[in-house]
């Protein structure tokens, strides 16, 4: 569908009062959301007849971050330790044990439907054998509060993490790497730049690390070492990074506030490389903060922004259009598949979008 004028057609198709009830015994009492509206979102010359469902999460927690481990079965940590399961790409939603201690989850990384881990804040790693109903616990051996999880196989994972209480806050990171599984931990990385949110590998040898302050590394030995990449953005903020290649890659970014704790909602930046991670050039700025990003793996990309904002690319980052989704301030992005999308953010809200 095509508009020559920005439309945007909201069809409400239930709103109802939840009960309010005990889910487990680690987890608060919480009000679900009953949201089952569907927006269309368009903008000049932008063909996109896809539309995008809420879907009810059963919390108003933020919710940050978002894996799956197979098309049907994803997970989801948030605020106040709060993790989420969904067994059919999104549509459905149950809330799982809360991870122990932890204000926010920041990480999450599940090897199948049952076995994965969860970090956060914290001197603990946590991980579940039953895909999240019990968590147990494992020391983790810096004093660095974790911000990233990624494994490389079951035994080879790294934990990125950030230093609250350093000045300015964020502004020290550390990289460690596990070869046991996630039961010991070595540090293999540490720098004043800024702290480690995100780490992807596209071999067993290849992997980038980016976070808080324009922090950005690289390595090409299988995590052993690691070396500094170059940004254009000192200020930037890059939480989530997408690859369509092994060279090529994006990276949403927002700007840090002045006071250097947290982003600015009022400006971002999309940064591209084409050199493995080596370098990021800005090839957007945008007047809103974005967050998360996800591929699909032939050719769209998208990026999740504050303020209700996204941007898309249908053609492998060559050129991106702006839509709107509502006013949340979405977090992550994810593709179950090729064709299924699922977006997170603030107030516990979940959307998918079957293109």
């Amino acid at each position: 569908m095509k508009s020559n004028t920005f439309a945007r057609i909201l069809f409400l198709g239930l709103a109802g009062l939840a009960v309010i009830s005990s889910l487990s015994l680690n987890s608060c009492r919480q009000k679900t959301i009953t949201e089952v509206d569907t927006v269309y979102v368009h903008e000049p010359d932008w063909d996109d007849s896809a539309s995008w469902t809420y879907r009810q999460s059963g919390t108003t927690s933020g919710l940050v971050i978002s894996q799956f481990a197979s098309s049907n079965v994803g997970t989801v940590g948030g605020n106040n330790g709060t993790v989420l399961r969904t067994t059919d790409m999104g549509t459905t939603w149950s809330a799982m044990s809360t991870v122990p201690s932890y204000s926010t989850v920041y990480g999450i990384w599940f090897f199948d439907a049952k076995n994965g881990f969860a970090n956060g804040d914290g001197s603990y790693i946590y991980k579940t054998t039953d895909g999240g109903n019990t968590w147990s616990s494992i020391s983790f051996p810096s004093s660095i509060w974790q911000r990233s999880i990624c494994f490389v196989d079951r035994m080879t994972g790294f934990i990125g993490t950030a230093d609250p209480y350093s000045s300015p806050a964020g502004s020290d990171g550390e990289i460690w790497r596990t070869t046991d599984g996630g039961y010991t931990w070595q540090q293999v990385a540490t720098n004043s730049t800024g702290g480690i949110y995100n780490i992807q590998f596209s071999s067993s040898t290849t992997g980038i690390a980016t976070g808080k302050f324009g922090a950005a590394f690289y390595t090409t030995d299988a995590g052993l070492t690691w070396n500094q990449s170059t940004t254009d953005q000192p200020l930037g903020f890059y939480t989530h990074t997408a690859f369509i290649n092994a060279t090529t890659g994006f990276a949403p970014a927002g700007t840090l506030s002045n006071n250097s704790i947290g982003i600015d909602s009022l400006g971002g930046y999309l940064a591209k490389t084409t050199d493995g991670g080596r370098s990021w050039t800005t090839v957007k700025t945008t007047p809103y903060a974005l967050s998360g990003i996800a591929t699909n793996g032939m050719g769209v990309i998208t990026a999740a922004g504050w303020g209700g904002n996204l941007l898309e690319s249908t053609d492998n980052g060559a050129t991106w259009n702006h839509t709107k989704l509502g006013d949340d301030r979405w977090i992550d992005v994810s593709y179950a598949n090729a064709t299924r999308s699922i977006m997170i953010g603030t107030y516990g809200h979940i959307v998918t979008r079957d293109r």
